[in-house]
């Protein structure tokens, strides 16, 4: 109801843009959108139709000599392919890619592992006949994938439970951004859904777990502070400060993937504080760069 107010009305586009995608013409300056509001009066009339009459276009005259006045819908509904008549299956396709193209996120490569996990995701939803359920399952499998790395924690498989929280980071990634897209929903690539920003806090505090339980030659409070320095830095450039030095390079540091290959590599080599030390004098430079101008104080 909302183009008609509730008041009744024959949704239009014109003329000029609508015939040539397919829509009925109305008259010289307009065409049928497909939707109209009007008395359920005018069905009793069918009666005194043909039975071979067209339906859709038999109510839309009658609606026109009854009165039924017309709105116009935005022409940018159509040039945008928001608004369109699907007549075969191929249609559908077509409008099926253009949608999951135009919707599914799109991370930089600066951010790889939530670049990896997009392009996965459109993949999926191009080529899966069932979505929707494969991203439950990848869901599913992230919260196994925890479960696994926590448990692995507490066994001291320290480079088994990073490896864990990657592969959790991933599937979460992928499984979102297929929901997204199955919803109807456009975000930026560097936008966290709801259930992403929660999934990052439980994965933040894994990762300071993780530096905290794995560093067993230095004291734990000292571990700590380096853990909560590091995520707290990530955090505040998530927080989008400023977008106007190097916004592809605030995906190097707020991809999760990237903080947990890089932190599990470090742990390999046996470098793990000293590599979260610089990770997070680092984002602090980063931080610095973006926001000097709004540290001047001008008179």
């Amino acid at each position: 109801r909302e183009f008609c107010d509730g008041k009744g009305g024959i949704a239009t586009f014109s003329a000029s843009i609508g015939v040539p995608r397919g829509f009925e013409r109305i008259d010289s300056k307009q065409c049928w959108a497909g939707v109209m509001l009007c008395s359920g009066a005018l069905a009793e009339r069918f009666g005194d139709l043909p039975s071979d009459v067209n339906v859709q276009s038999s109510l839309l005259r009658l609606a026109l000599q009854s009165g039924t006045p017309t709105r116009a819908l935005p022409d940018g509904l159509i040039s945008d392919d928001l608004w369109l008549i699907l007549r075969t299956a191929e249609d559908t396709d077509r409008h099926s890619i253009r949608q999951i193209e135009r919707t599914a996120r799109r991370a930089s490569f600066a951010a790889p592992v939530s670049a990896v996990a997009d392009i996965t995701a459109r993949t999926l939803l191009l080529r899966n006949s069932n979505p929707e359920r494969a991203s439950y399952l990848l869901l599913g499998l992230s919260v196994i994938l925890f479960a696994c790395a926590c448990f692995l924690m507490y066994f001291e498989r320290y480079l088994i439970s990073v490896t864990a929280l990657l592969a959790a980071f991933l599937t979460v990634r992928i499984g979102e951004s297929v929901h997204l897209v199955l919803r109807g929903e456009s975000l930026p690539a560097f936008q966290k859904s709801r259930f992403e920003r929660v999934c990052l806090l439980v994965f933040d505090t894994a990762i300071c777990t993780f530096i905290v339980l794995s560093s067993t030659i230095t004291p734990w409070m000292y571990s700590l502070f380096v853990a909560v320095m590091l995520i707290g830095l990530i955090r505040l450039i998530e927080f989008g400060l400023s977008k106007r030095y190097w916004p592809a390079l605030e995906g190097i540091f707020t991809d999760r993937g990237v903080l947990a290959l890089i932190l599990g590599t470090a742990l390999a080599f046996g470098a793990l504080l000293p590599v979260a030390q610089l990770t997070a004098a680092s984002a602090l430079i980063y931080l610095i760069i973006k926001t000097h101008d709004a540290q001047l104080t001008r008179t």
